[in-house]
């Protein structure tokens, strides 16, 4: 919390085991730090991801974005993000 931001934690690793089959986290992150953050939608990951996965592989990526992002209070580090970017 030296930010001034609070601590979120998010089962990445398990949200991707449950939704891909394979611990990679780093989507179920990105989701998290854009509804986190507001920097951008978290559509637009969904939108980033159409263009290299298509099909049930897009699906379970775009599920694990959904969930991933609903796990974590929307906007919460907005106004820091927005701060550092000042």
């Amino acid at each position: 919390a030296q930010l001034g931001c609070p601590v979120v934690w998010l089962p990445a690793t398990r949200l991707a085991l449950e939704h891909l089959g394979k611990p990679v986290p780093n989507t179920a992150l990105m989701a998290a730090f854009l509804s986190l953050t507001g920097i951008l939608p978290v559509t637009a990951l969904i939108k980033a991801l159409g263009a290299r996965f298509k099909g049930d592989l897009l699906e379970r990526n775009q599920r694990l974005i959904e969930a991933a992002a609903a796990q974590v209070p929307a906007g919460l580090w907005q106004e820091a993000a927005h701060a550092a970017r000042a």
